[in-house]
């Protein structure tokens, strides 16, 4: 495990998602696209328009990438998830990304985050020849950006202007903090 331990209580539970999620996976993604419109590469209005198909190909495991969940044991409510992937080519498959991390409000301080991060990189470290995780996260995100670097992400640059939210004729943008995670 990489950090401290999660500390994340039994109620909850961490799996790869199956296709069978994509409803619960969609809805948790449209949340977290609509409640925090910067933190994310996707945007609400491209990601609501996505059919049930179209999500259950992006998140179904492959040989390359994978998305965790984490669901409430009792509701079987989806309370968080991160998304994982392989970089395509020979000279770039040491390297893959973590995409997509979020957790419910309602859950958040109980440890949840770490968990899902531990898990998404000891599933992608256990993939043959996987030296490199990467992450990006907005700058002045302080609590995601402490959470990664407890377990051991170090920053390695900054991309100036990596997001453009436009609302109306106001644009705003952000800026990502470039983060990496070396195994070997």
């Amino acid at each position: 495990m990489f950090g401290d331990e999660s500390g994340m209580n039994n109620k909850t539970e961490l799996r790869l998602l199956l296709a069978k999620d994509a409803a619960v996976y969609s809805a948790l993604r449209l949340r977290a696209l609509k409640e925090e419109p910067g933190a994310f590469g996707g945007s609400y209005e491209e990601s609501k328009s996505l059919s049930l198909e179209e999500v259950r190909d992006r998140i179904v495991e492959s040989e390359n990438a994978f998305v965790v969940g984490a669901f409430q044991k009792d509701s079987q409510s989806m309370v968080g998830m991160a998304g994982f992937f392989r970089r395509r080519g020979l000279k770039l498959r040491h390297k893959g990304e973590i995409w997509g991390m979020y957790t419910a409000p309602e859950v958040r301080g109980q440890g949840l985050g770490r968990a899902l991060l531990n898990e998404v990189i000891e599933r992608a470290f256990a993939m043959p020849g996987l030296e490199e995780i990467l992450i990006t996260v907005v700058v002045g995100n302080k609590e995601a950006s402490k959470l990664y670097e407890s377990v051991g992400f170090v920053q390695y640059g900054i991309e100036a202007r990596a997001l453009m939210l436009k609302e109306g004729n106001r644009e705003e943008y952000y800026d990502e903090s470039l983060m990496s995670l070396r195994l070997r």
